[in-house]
């Protein structure tokens, strides 16, 4: 039975069975059964109109929506995901909202209507902000970030790498901090951005390396090899500070030695191992590190840097945390990348609690009537404000 003729039963049995068509529904769809499935999402949902409960027929609906997406009918999804969409504003439901948003998300990328899809990703995005979902706002961000980029608007891009690297770094869960970054180095990567792709991974392999995440960990010495053109990544420690020993005797075999360029002053060795130690021993008392990321190149023939010139970077308190060989066989290069930090943010501020949902909601609400989507693009203002309901569907 079709489920629009479903929608125009009547029969009182529905609204009996409304729970138990919802529980048969799930399994059929994880097994690989959607056409069934939907069948007895359908009955459900009207089970639940029947009986006045709107946040179970949302459900329903939702249910109903990925299993059209499953059959690959993507219209149908669509109008279906409206409908629930229109029954959560009606109920003042913003997670409900942001569900939907998200999935009328993914049909638009699949059908490849990226403008769509970034309208809902927005909407979306403003929601989990709203309700202090901090993992939900990442991820809209990043697929934010990924359809600019496919626009090629790289300005819009690197405002919502931004916001990715801003979000991720105040996490209170280090292993989904070191996950976030290392989506926002693949999109830099993208789009060129290679001296922040490049920081954003020793970043993220420091993490990795301290929390036993060996396959991130992999995944960045892979990256970080690919940016160094297949050559061998110097790893942070001793290995670093021979690499820049190495260069100042290659610096003496190729012009006179004087006072001043005769040996390094071993500063480089402190400071690789400090910055080692320091990241080791985990953040400090007063609250978590801002770390900026500094990357010096050399470019072989076209401009040699000199020890004196890193001993220069680090009395200005950047410490040497990792050294990449790059550029060809016949012009090498080395990419010396530095970091320090340069602030802090309070402790207490960085774990506070998420506000209590109810009374985010409360506020949310209010400030939803004060703003609507075409009054100023949230990314401009950090992103944070909450868009007026609207009786159409993006």
């Amino acid at each position: 039975m079709a489920h629009e003729e479903i929608q125009r039963e009547v029969d009182p049995k529905l609204a009996e069975e409304a729970e138990k068509n919802l529980r048969n529904a799930g399994p059929l769809l994880e097994t690989g059964d959607p056409k069934k499935a939907l069948k007895y999402f359908a009955r459900a949902a009207k089970g639940f109109e029947m009986r006045h409960d709107p946040m179970s027929e949302c459900n329903a609906l939702d249910g109903m929506a990925e299993a059209y997406e499953k059959m690959g009918a993507p219209q149908q999804a669509l109008t279906v995901a409206n409908k629930a969409l229109e029954i959560a504003r009606e109920i003042k439901d913003m997670r409900a909202q942001a569900r939907q948003l998200r999935r009328m998300a993914s049909i638009y990328v699949a059908g490849e209507k990226p403008r769509k899809a970034l309208e809902c990703y927005r909407r979306c995005m403003e929601f989990h902000h709203a309700l202090g979902n901090r993992l939900g706002e990442l991820e809209d961000l990043e697929n934010l970030a990924r359809l600019y980029d496919q626009l090629g608007n790289g300005d819009k891009t690197k405002k919502c790498l931004g916001r990715v690297e801003e979000v991720a770094r105040h996490l209170p869960d280090e292993k989904e901090k070191a996950k976030h970054l290392y989506a926002a180095a693949m999109i830099y990567r993208s789009i060129q951005g290679l001296d922040k792709t490049a920081a954003l991974l020793v970043d993220v392999a420091e993490i990795a390396t301290r929390f036993g995440m060996t396959e991130l960990l992999e995944h960045c010495q892979s990256e970080l090899a690919a940016l160094g053109g297949d050559e061998e990544v110097v790893e942070i420690g001793d290995d670093a500070v021979e690499a820049v020993e190495d260069l100042a005797e290659a610096e003496e075999t190729e012009e006179p030695s004087t006072p001043e360029t005769a040996a390094p002053s071993g500063g480089d060795a402190r400071r690789a191992d400090e910055a080692k130690n320091k990241y080791n021993e985990g953040p400090p008392i007063e609250g978590i590190p801002l770390w900026e990321y500094r990357i010096v190149v050399d470019r072989g023939r076209m401009h040699r840097v000199t020890i004196q010139e890193l001993d220069q970077v680090g009395a200005q308190g950047w410490e040497m945390i990792h050294i990449l060989k790059a550029g060809t066989e016949s012009n090498p290069e080395t990419i010396y990348m530095f970091k320090r930090c340069g602030g802090y943010a309070p402790a207490a501020a960085a774990h506070a609690r998420a506000p209590n949902p109810a009374a985010q909601k409360v506020e949310s609400e209010a400030a939803a009537e004060e703003h609507s989507l075409s009054a100023s693009d949230p990314l401009e203002t950090g992103g944070h404000e909450l868009l007026k309901d609207k009786s159409s569907a993006p």
